[in-house]
């Protein structure tokens, strides 16, 4: 290989590659499937038009085979007579017949034609239809691929550059509500009275029932001693057994 067709191939490979970097597949894709589906729409209009046309040979058709018949009855019909009229009328009859029977052969060869042409479009109809279908679902596969290829790129990439801002980023967070927690908690102390030296308020209504508890156990005690004070001045003390 000389060194001009090396150098060419290389140079034509790169400029494969960078055009293959830069375009954009799926809009070409989609371009070609658009094509691809307006010659779809031509020949399906191209067909109904054939259709049309070969509905009205045939209409034709059936028209010069009729005329033939009923030039042959005339023909038939025409009675003989002496001079001869009748017989001029049956051959001029039988001459339309013959005149229908070329066109309907000519006709018929015509139809035939037309025909193989109408089969050959409704074999490329279906092709194309074909087709089409196979672009659609290769790019909607190919889609499907570059997503989960996208979606697997970019989570790699957050696994290999954010998780270390994203481990900073909890860190200062927790730091930030641990001094907050630790601002609140000095808060709530100094506004209860812990630690400073200050009595903490008590409710009026639990102070009543506190002296009365008390003041009702002075009373027990004050009773017991009372009572105790008879076994006393006789020497004998109370849970003593004499």
């Amino acid at each position: 290989m000389s060194l001009l067709k090396r150098f060419t191939l290389s140079v034509s490979s790169r400029i494969d590659r960078l055009v293959g970097d830069i375009e954009n597949h799926d809009a070409v894709v989609e371009v070609g499937i658009r094509d691809s589906r307006r010659l779809l729409a031509q020949a399906q209009a191209r067909y109904q038009r054939l259709s049309r046309d070969g509905e009205a040979l045939q209409q034709r058709l059936d028209d010069l085979h009729a005329a033939q018949h009923r030039w042959r009855e005339r023909a038939l019909s025409c009675a003989p007579t002496t001079t001869g009229a009748s017989e001029d009328k049956a051959l001029q009859c039988l001459k339309r017949a013959r005149q229908a029977a070329r066109q309907a052969a000519a006709l018929q060869q015509h139809m035939q034609q037309h025909q193989a042409v109408q089969r050959r479009l409704a074999a490329e109809i279906d092709s194309l239809r074909e087709r089409v279908a196979q672009l659609e679902q290769r790019r909607t596969l190919m889609r499907c691929r570059e997503t989960t290829a996208r979606t697997a790129v970019q989570r790699q990439q957050l696994d290999q550059h954010s998780q270390l801002d994203l481990d900073d980023t909890f860190e200062r967070w927790e730091m930030r509500l641990t001094e907050a927690e630790m601002a609140a908690d000095s808060t709530c102390g100094a506004g209860s009275g812990v630690g400073l030296g200050v009595a903490p308020e008590i409710d009026p209504l639990e102070e009543e029932f506190l002296a009365a508890e008390e003041r009702n156990a002075l009373q027990a005690e004050l009773q017991t001693l009372r009572d105790a004070q008879p076994q006393q001045a006789t020497g004998a003390y109370p849970g003593v057994a004499q």
